[in-house]
């Protein structure tokens, strides 16, 4: 697709730390081949080790045994349970949360907002949070792609209705609705 400025968000540090090494080993990839050819690097990779919210602070993050489906707010036992026919079992713990305003204005290699046009979210229940942390960063923004819940699988989580009305009032337009399974689907905006 062309990417050559990417910025990844991890709050787990275990999950982290693996990003961050597969970044590193990203970067190094084309720094060399840069190198080779004699050129500047034309691309780049950051990870975060944070979550992504509507605003600074420090709050729960419910781990779960799949720590993709990992979330801000609490899961729903009964419908991972008939999901995945396993019970949910998940722990607390304290994470920080940065906007992405604030996060676009602390990237590296003197990025700036201006630099992205496309954001890709998947963060289990919370894009809406992240969307509206997000007003000064969504102006550079041509593309929104997330994960949006069908079904209710983490408690007080937005239904599509509630990304429709925020996202137009940013002056954004579904034009892409797909389900990715039996209770997910991606819009893209």
């Amino acid at each position: 697709l062309g990417f050559n400025k990417v910025v990844m968000v991890e709050p787990l540090e275990k999950e982290y730390n693996v990003l961050q090494e597969r970044v590193n080993n990203y970067n190094g990839m084309f720094d060399s081949l840069a190198d080779f050819l004699g050129e500047k690097p034309s691309s780049k990779a950051y990870a975060v080790n944070c979550a992504v919210s509507d605003q600074l602070d420090t709050t729960i993050l419910y781990r779960t045994k799949m720590s993709s489906l990992s979330s801000l707010f609490k899961p729903i036992t009964s419908d991972f349970s008939n999901q995945w026919n396993e019970e949910t079992a998940y722990d607390q713990m304290s994470v920080e949360c940065v906007t992405l305003d604030v996060l676009a204005e602390s990237l590296p290699y003197g990025w700036a907002a201006n630099d992205f046009s496309y954001l890709r979210m998947n963060v289990q229940g919370a894009e809406l949070k992240a969307l509206k942390g997000a007003k000064k960063f969504l102006d550079s923004i041509h593309m929104i792609d997330f994960e949006v819940n069908l079904t209710a699988r983490y408690e007080n989580i937005p239904d599509k209705a509630d990304f429709r009305t925020t996202l137009q009032d940013y002056g954004f337009t579904k034009v892409l609705s797909y389900h990715a399974g039996p209770s997910i689907a991606n819009e893209i905006y």
